[in-house]
């Protein structure tokens, strides 16, 4: 698809819907994949965006990079870690999630946030609005 459309983005979205046939332990797995991605980003000078879910909150607590099943390298291995939750209001999600930036490697593109932006959907103009942390 990079040679023959000339795509610079791939979205895997989400994780736990892949053909996951993992012999060994599945945190083995995890990285091995991680690993291989990021060579052909390299490869191909392509971004990789991989989307995971994390293991059931406790609806209390937004979760991080950790929370995610199947490994720590979740975290361990990627260049940059956003976390997007929608917490409950009233039983039902959120319409303003939540967005953290849990892990910047490039410090010259950026940093963790250390806090967290609230936006919600205006479903006007069809757009999400920073309402304030």
């Amino acid at each position: 698809m990079v040679k023959k459309h000339g795509i610079k983005t791939l979205v895997i979205d989400p994780y736990n819907r892949l053909s996951n046939n993992f012999t060994e332990r599945e945190d083995k797995y995890v990285g091995e994949i991680l690993r291989k991605l990021c060579m052909l980003s390299k490869k191909l000078n392509i971004l990789i965006i991989f989307v995971a879910h994390p293991k059931k909150s406790d609806d209390e607590n937004a979760p991080n990079m950790y929370s995610i099943s199947g490994s720590a390298d979740w975290y361990n291995m990627c260049d940059y870690g956003i976390v997007v939750h929608r917490g409950k209001e009233n039983g039902q999600l959120s319409n303003a999630p939540i967005i953290s930036v849990e892990k910047v490697k490039n410090h010259l593109l950026g940093k963790p946030s250390g806090g967290a932006v609230r936006l919600r959907y205006n479903i006007n103009k069809r757009i999400l609005e920073n309402i304030g942390a």
